[in-house]
C-alpha cells in the first residue's frame, strides 16, 4: 500500500509540475507576442569615441508590418542619419564625441503600435578640444547681468584646452536684441564683446549667446545666458505749468495736458486727481482722457482740462497728478500746477514778471520817429515774453532807447509812444517726437513803459492794463541786444 500511495503522488507531482512549466511557457509566448518589435542587438552598444555608422536589429512578432522609424530624444544630436529600409535592420550615424566625458542616447525603434529601445554609448576623443565661457577674473560664467538701460562694451573671455591647429571661433545669439562685435572678439585676449539694447518691455528678459569652436573632424561649444532688468517705468508731463485768464468768451476754457509714459506694460494702468491748494478737489477744473481708449497708451497721450471761468477778484492755483500703476501696487507719477488770475488782475506770476533778457531789433524809420521791437523775456526758450513796437526820437544816437516815458498810443506812431504792447506766454509740449509750442497771447490797450539809466545797463519799467481792466508790470536791468 505504500508503494501504490507513493506511485500516485509521483504522478500527480509530475502532472503538476507539468502545468506549472505548460503554464510558464504559454505566458512568455504571450509576452513575446505582445511586444511585437524585439531589439536583438545588446543594450549598452558601444560606439567608437571618433563616431561612425553603426547597425541595430531587431525582429518583429507575428502580426506586426508596416513602415518602421527611430528616433532619439529632443536635443541628442549626435545619433543621426537613421537608415530603416533593411527589414530587420536600423543602420545610424555618430559623430566624434568631442566633450570631454561619456555619453549616451537612447534610440527607439517603432512599428506601427510596437516599440523597443536601446542604449548607445560613447566615450570621449582623448585630449578633446574643451572650451570654456568665463568672466574677466576667470570664474565660471553661466549668466551675465546687464541693467535695463542700453550697455555696450560687454566682455567675457573664452578658455580652449587641448586647441586644434585651423580651429576658428564664432558667436551666436538666439534673441535679436543682443548683439555680437565680430569685428573686436576673438582677438587678443580671448575676449568676447558684446552689447546690449534697452529694455522695452515690462519684464526682465533673457538671451542665451553659443560660442563655437569648430575643427577639422568637428566642434565644441560653450553657452551663457544674458539676463536684463526690467526696466523701471516713469511717466513726465511735457510742461510744468499751465495758465489761465479769469475769464473767455465761453465762459470756460479748454487746455491740453501732454505727457509720456516710458516702459509701460500691459499691466499697467494710468490715473489722474486733481487738488486745490488746500488738498481739497476742486470745483473750478476738472479733467477727462481724450485722444486714446487706453490712456497712456505711448508718446502724446494727453489729458483735457475744463478751466471754468473765474468769478473773483483773487488767483487760484489746483495740481493735476498723473499716476502710473504698475505691478504689485508700484506708482510712478508726475504733476502740473494750473494757475487762473483773479478779475482784479492778480494771479499769475506773469502779472508781475522781472525779465532776464533784453533785445532790440530795428524796424523803420522816418522824420517823425525810429521804431524798435523791444522783447523783453526770462530765458533762452522763451516762456514768458512781453513785446513793444517802440518809437524813439530819430536824432538819437543809433542802438540807444533814450531815457524818457514812452505812452500806449496805437495811432501816434512817433517819438515817445509804442504802438503795440503784448503779453505772449509759450506752452511747450511733445507728441509723435517732435515739440510744439502753443502759445497764449494778451494785447494791452493801454500803459507806459519807462527807461532809465546810462552807459550799457538800462532800467525799464512798464506798467500795462488789458481791456479787461487787469494790471500788468514787466521790469528789467540789464544791457539791451541790439539785432
Amino acid at each position: 500500500m505504500e508503494k501504490k500511495s507513493s506511485l500516485i503522488s509521483l504522478v500527480i507531482a509530475a502532472a503538476f509540475a507539468g502545468a506549472i512549466m505548460s503554464g510558464c511557457k504559454g505566458d512568455d509566448i504571450q509576452e513575446q507576442d505582445s511586444a511585437g518589435l524585439t531589439i536583438t542587438t545588446e543594450d549598452n552598444m558601444a560606439v567608437a569615441a571618433d563616431g561612425g555608422s553603426y547597425t541595430v536589429e531587431y525582429i518583429l512578432g507575428e502580426g506586426v508590418s508596416g513602415p518602421v522609424s527611430a528616433s532619439v530624444p529632443s536635443g541628442i544630436s549626435w545619433v543621426k542619419d537613421f537608415d530603416t529600409e533593411t527589414p530587420g535592420t536600423v543602420t545610424f550615424t555618430a559623430q566624434a564625441n568631442f566633450s570631454g566625458q561619456e555619453r549616451r542616447a537612447d534610440i527607439t525603434i517603432t512599428c506601427q503600435d510596437a516599440s523597443d529601445r536601446i542604449t548607445v554609448v560613447q566615450p570621449s576623443v582623448e585630449n578633446a578640444p574643451v572650451l570654456r565661457i568665463v568672466s574677466v577674473e576667470g570664474a565660471d560664467a553661466d549668466e551675465f547681468e546687464v541693467p535695463a538701460s542700453y550697455s555696450g562694451d560687454n566682455e567675457l573671455r573664452y578658455e580652449i584646452s587641448n586647441p586644434v591647429d585651423g580651429g576658428t571661433l564664432a558667436a551666436s545669439c538666439d534673441k535679436f536684441w543682443v548683439m555680437i562685435d565680430e569685428e573686436n572678439s576673438f582677438k587678443e585676449g580671448n575676449s568676447i564683446f558684446f552689447s546690449v539694447s534697452g529694455n522695452d518691455t515690462d519684464a526682465s528678459r533673457e538671451a542665451v549667446v553659443t560660442v563655437t569652436y569648430s575643427f577639422e573632424g568637428g566642434s565644441v561649444y560653450d553657452s551663457f545666458t544674458v539676463v536684463q532688468e526690467a526696466p523701471t517705468p516713469s511717466i513726465t508731463i511735457s510742461e510744468e505749468k499751465i495758465t489761465a485768464d479769469a475769464e473767455s468768451e465761453s465762459g470756460v476754457q479748454e487746455q491740453l495736458v501732454y505727457y509720456t509714459l516710458s516702459a509701460r506694460g500691459t499691466d499697467g494702468r494710468v490715473s489722474y486727481s486733481l487738488k486745490d491748494m488746500d488738498g481739497a478737489e476742486p470745483d473750478w477744473v476738472t479733467a477727462s482722457d481724450v485722444g486714446y481708449s487706453t490712456p497712456g497708451s505711448g508718446e502724446g497721450a494727453y489729458i483735457q482740462l475744463q478751466i471754468e471761468d473765474n468769478p473773483g477778484t483773487d488767483a487760484r492755483s489746483a495740481v493735476l497728478t498723473v499716476t502710473y500703476t504698475y505691478g504689485r501696487g508700484n506708482t510712478v507719477s508726475d504733476d502740473i500746477t494750473i494757475e487762473q488770475a483773479g478779475r482784479n488782475g492778480g494771479g499769475p506770476m506773469e502779472n508781475d514778471f522781472n525779465a532776464s533778457f533784453c533785445t532790440a531789433r530795428y524796424e523803420f524809420e522816418d522824420e517823425y520817429g525810429r521804431e524798435y521791437t523791444l522783447t523783453f523775456f526770462d530765458a533762452e526758450k522763451k516762456t514768458v515774453e512781453y513785446v513793444f513796437d517802440i518809437f524813439i526820437d530819430p536824432s538819437a544816437a543809433e542802438n540807444t532807447i533814450p531815457a524818457g516815458e514812452y505812452v500806449l498810443d496805437g495811432g501816434a506812431y512817433s517819438a515817445g509812444t509804442f504802438s503795440f504792447a503784448a503779453l505772449i506766454t509759450h506752452d511747450y509740449y511733445t507728441m509723435g517726437g517732435s515739440e510744439y509750442d502753443e502759445t497764449t497771447q494778451i494785447d494791452f490797450t493801454g500803459g507806459t513803459l519807462t527807461v532809465s539809466g546810462e552807459g550799457g545797463s538800462c532800467t525799464f519799467t512798464g506798467s500795462l492794463t488789458d481791456a479787461a481792466g487787469n494790471v500788468y508790470t514787466v521790469t528789467y536791468t540789464g544791457p539791451v541786444t541790439f539785432e
